[in-house]
């Protein structure tokens, strides 16, 4: 997705420069445009306008459950890697901007494996810091 690519493109190291800072931008944009497009499905699966929430219910399966059953795995396989930060990044953005709906997939799907991310990472903490 162009989303992965900015973002695999925009490293720390590489926002120094012009390219870095443009892939950042990017990705930073792609983010915002997920996170619109997500709400305004969500509130048009809402909508009592006749036809219209049946018309966006398959599109937001499609923008957003679909994508949280896609990146959410990788939050358990590979946290650590460019494809899991990009993950995280992208769910965090649907959790974050979604609506109500889009929330509580995300949860559903993500939380057990950020819980256990969040156990390891304090666990190795606390035994390098004994």
């Amino acid at each position: 997705s162009v989303h992965a690519e900015a973002s695999s493109l925009a490293t720390p190291s590489s926002s120094d420069t012009i390219e870095g800072s443009n892939q950042k931008k990017l990705a930073d944009t792609c983010r915002t445009l997920v996170s619109m497009v997500a709400y305004h499905l969500e509130m048009a699966t809402r909508s009592n306008k006749g036809n219209s929430s049946k018309r966006a219910e398959p599109l937001w399966t499609l923008f957003v459950l679909d994508a949280v059953q896609k990146q959410s795995p990788l939050l358990s396989t590979s946290p650590q890697s460019l494809r899991g930060r990009t993950a995280v990044a992208y769910l965090a953005c649907l959790a974050a901007s979604g609506g109500t709906r889009t929330l509580r997939v995300c949860l559903d799907a993500c939380l057990v494996s950020l819980l256990e991310a969040l156990t390891t990472s304090n666990q190795g903490n606390t035994e390098g810091g004994e």
